[in-house]
């Protein structure tokens, strides 16, 4: 598959202006989004400084975990914005080092685990190293849903998401492949049309896979598929007409998805586009509403405020309270 140059990758972005209220008409009711936090600046305290925020993820007491993988390090804030810690990861082989960072899960308790295609590493939260364990395939990405394990994507032994516990055991393996469409089927052999290039884990347990064909999410929960969330979005009509760019790439839209309570926040990256994405409202199942975003929500709180990374002048984290 190499040798034939065909890719599966994520989607840029561009983000919207800090402490902004935003007001869009829903499909039956009005959003706002309301900025309560930020951090971040662009010159100043070293520590507020982000060569990047690449991800977003909280434990069990709010504090907010930052990968910046521009600078190789997680950065972690109390729950009020305050600096709290910095951890660098150092590059290289070595048992607490990585090449590059592909992806950060951050578990209740504040264990961090970052990847890097078949390797997982374990820090806690003070910037200890704990260990480091191999995997039998590339990861995609990683997260975590409310417990001790991170959950790993990638297709391995026909599933597509995988459970391991910090010792780096394999617990469960779970997720069937999603079909790839008729207009595709010259690549059916292709694993990278198989599955999306993210997902999204919520703190209660619920694990949202995007299906990369169509707007529908399957909801898990302990490793069984409990719900399909399905959704009206003009940017999947085209879905299985790939666009091709850079040889011949396929890009999908990739969908960022947290809950609280009855609400669904599902934030769909366009292929290609330089400004303005999809957040679409689902409540009891039901698309209730749309919002144009720049920026991209990682994280969601127990008071239900997501967390935005955003970078209109420089690298900053953006808490919003969504009001209706």
């Amino acid at each position: 598959m190499k040798s034939m140059r065909f890719a599966v990758i994520p989607f840029c972005f561009v983000l919207i202006p800090v402490l902004a209220e935003v007001l869009v008409s829903g499909q039956d009711a009005p959003f706002k989004l309301k900025a309560d936090l930020a951090i971040g600046v662009e010159d100043g305290d070293e520590n507020l400084i982000f060569g990047s925020v690449s991800q977003i993820d909280l434990d069990r007491d709010g504090r907010i975990y930052m990968l910046d993988s521009k600078d190789k390090m997680v950065r972690i804030f109390e729950s009020d914005g305050k600096f709290s810690a910095a951890i660098p990861i150092p590059a290289g082989q070595g048992p607490a080092e990585l090449t590059r960072i592909n992806a950060m899960a951050v578990s209740p308790d504040g264990l961090i685990f970052l990847n890097e295609d078949r390797k997982v590493v374990v820090f806690d939260r003070h910037g200890k190293f704990i260990r480091n364990f191999p995997l039998d395939f590339n990861a995609r990405t990683i997260g975590n849903a409310g417990d001790e394990t991170v959950i790993v994507l990638g297709l391995q032994e026909d599933k597509i998401l995988h459970v391991y516990s910090p010792e780096g055991n394999l617990i469960q393996s779970f997720g069937e492949p999603f079909e790839i469409p008729a207009s595709l089927s010259e690549f059916k052999d292709m694993p990278y049309l198989k599955a999306p290039v993210f997902f999204s884990t919520s703190k209660t347990g619920r694990v949202y896979v995007l299906n990369p064909h169509r707007y529908e999410i399957s909801i898990f929960e302990k490793g069984r598929l409990t719900g399909v969330l399905k959704g009206k979005s003009d940017i999947f009509e085209k879905a299985d007409s790939p666009t091709q760019a850079r040889g011949r790439a396929f890009l999908f839209p990739a969908a960022f998805i947290q809950s609280a309570g009855e609400r669904t926040y599902v934030t769909i990256r366009k292929p290609m586009a330089k400004t303005g994405h999809e957040m679409d409202v689902f409540e009891g199942g039901r698309q209730i509403g749309c919002l144009t975003v720049s920026g991209l929500p990682w994280a969601i709180d127990q008071q239900g405020r997501l967390y935005f990374e955003e970078e209109e002048d420089y690298p900053r984290i953006v808490r919003y309270i969504v009001e209706k």
